[in-house]
């Protein structure tokens, strides 16, 4: 209320943006949903299939 008085917009300050937060690489190939984790296995279970068929 103090801070308000003075004219500090409070919900701003409280709500400003976190820069400093998690970022995640940007892959510009990834499937929309795709984790980084999913991409890893997909690899692998491709080329078991392959091995299974041939």
């Amino acid at each position: 209320a103090e801070m308000q008085a003075k004219g500090v917009d409070v919900m701003a300050t409280m709500f400003e943006k976190d820069e400093a937060g998690f970022v995640e690489d940007y892959d510009p190939n990834a499937e929309p949903g795709a984790t980084a984790e999913v991409q890893a296995e997909a690899p692998a279970a491709d080329e078991g299939s392959e091995a299974a068929e041939g």
